[in-house]
């Protein structure tokens, strides 16, 4: 459950930190950024119904699919946003 606010808070500012400080010069389209956050509101999602689940006492087969697909979308959305970044470079050349 320590979790919960752990994904939002590394998820969202570290990337978005990043890229704030390149000045905005490689943000991603649409199509890699809602990838991403849907990838990261899926683990936080996993991560609350397993803190649910806890102080329940119980447990369920399904806990995995959500780490499954949240890990799935964020890392598709990484991998769309850097082929967003290799065909741009290819694209506009050395700059």
């Amino acid at each position: 459950m320590v979790y919960l606010f752990l994904f939002p808070l590394v998820g969202g500012v570290l990337p978005y930190g990043a890229l704030w400080l390149t000045g905005g010069r490689y943000y991603p389209g649409g199509f890699a950024t809602g990838l991403y956050n849907c990838g990261i509101a899926t683990l936080t999602v996993g991560s609350c119904m397993q803190g649910v689940l806890e102080i329940y006492g119980t447990t369920s087969i399904y806990m995995p699919v959500y780490w499954i697909a949240g890990c799935a979308l964020t890392f598709a959305g990484l991998l769309a946003f850097f082929i967003f970044l290799i065909t741009r470079k290819s694209a506009y050349g050395n700059r």
